[in-house]
């Protein structure tokens, strides 16, 4: 009797089931992101992946107290140890991100597309009327994160909007010169093959 008031408070209170959140699910995109995920074409310095800081067996983060990324080697307590670029928060665990209706993204609330639009620190040149896709932009074009620190990244301290599009159209290059992870995204989202512009990453 227990457990059913409470899961009758718990519906009429709003809690929806896990089948209502689940998002449309595209099996030829899911292995696109996969490849995406575990390239080290998505960092301008080519030194991080975002498999590198996001691991199953840290529930989908890293497992620190403070995320260690371009330029670490390892996972755990021995991506300590190397001359990883030191984020000032943790990794966020990537669990059900991409759930219906969750719309507000990292720990500062970034990406925000809770209203009509979405907010971010794109401004009015936001890359997609979807805060995920928003979401996914940001990692790329952050320093110490997929970005190592040098003096052939410094012209990236201006922190514009330009500067992040210049990333994105690089990025793009790679991965449309990348046969393995171009021909199957043309294929997934019905990209001309003849062109293969890589729209996802071009702001």
């Amino acid at each position: 009797m227990r457990e059913a008031v409470l899961r009758k408070a718990a519906l009429d209170n709003g809690l929806q089931r896990p089948k209502e959140l689940w998002p449309e699910f595209d099996l030829n995109k899911a292995t696109v992101g996969e490849l995406l995920f575990d390239s080290d074409l998505l960092s301008l310095t080519r030194n991080v992946s975002c498999r590198n800081c996001h691991l199953d067996e840290f529930g989908s983060a890293d497992g620190l107290p403070l995320g260690h990324g371009a330029g670490g080697v390892g996972t755990g307590i021995e991506r300590m140890k190397s001359p990883a670029g030191l984020l000032s928060r943790n990794a966020l665990a990537l669990w059900g991100r991409g759930g219906v209706g969750f719309n507000v993204f990292f720990w500062d609330g970034r990406v925000d597309g809770s209203s009509a639009s979405v907010r971010s620190q794109f401004g009015s040149m936001v890359p997609s009327d979807d805060a995920l896709v928003v979401a996914t932009h940001l990692p790329t074009v952050e320093f110490r994160e997929m970005i190592g620190e040098s003096d052939d990244t410094e012209w990236l301290r201006q922190g514009d909007v330009d500067a992040a599009q210049r990333v994105h159209q690089e990025i793009a290059k790679r991965i449309k010169a990348t046969p393995e992870i171009a021909g199957p995204m043309a294929e997934a989202f019905n990209i001309d093959t003849a062109e293969r512009e890589c729209q996802i990453f071009c702001v």
